[in-house]
């Protein structure tokens, strides 16, 4: 397959101006199907007809339907690449919308964007009962980091019986 770096498309319409209809069926419908079977079935093509194709040419048709899809995509990711300007415009004139649901939206995408989604939502209420860790399977060692750290933050907790911290 050629390449004309100027169109990338003619290049491929010029491959697919060699098979025949059914093929090209093939190779549009792969483009954009998930597997060869969906894509054969859509074009019309039996199971026994498409694997009686050696396995070069099907090759060949998969690689066209994959440069088209690699196409499609790079155009897509393009078109939203000169949109980003006037979407992140778009979002800063919502902020000043009277309509407090609209400015809030607004707020949160670019916050989203800009700082990273939240993580898993915790809660920071007190628990109705004291998480109180098990501390005899520590080990020596790990108890005695465990006496540090809580020495370190300042807490002083009753661990039944034994006091942690001093």
């Amino acid at each position: 397959m050629t390449h004309d770096d100027t169109d990338p498309m003619a290049a491929i319409h010029a491959e697919m101006e060699k098979l025949s209809d059914r093929e090209r069926d093939y190779v549009r419908a792969r483009a954009i199907m998930p597997s060869a079977r969906q894509a054969y079935m859509q074009a019309g093509i039996s199971e026994t007809t498409f694997y009686r194709r050696s396995p070069e040419h099907r090759a060949y048709l998969n690689q066209l339907a994959d440069s088209i899809r690699q196409i499609r995509m790079d155009e897509a990711l393009s078109r939203i690449d000169r949109a980003i300007p006037e979407a992140v415009k778009v979002l800063v004139r919502q902020l000043d919308s009277q309509k407090e649901n609209i400015a809030q939206a607004a707020a949160i995408h670019l916050l989203d964007r800009i700082l990273g989604k939240p993580g898993q939502p915790y809660s920071v209420t007190k628990p109705e009962q004291p998480f109180t860790p098990d501390l005899t399977r520590l080990s020596e060692e790990d108890l005695e980091t465990f006496k540090v750290l809580v020495d370190k933050l300042g807490l002083k907790e009753d661990t039944g019986g034994d006091s942690v911290a001093h």
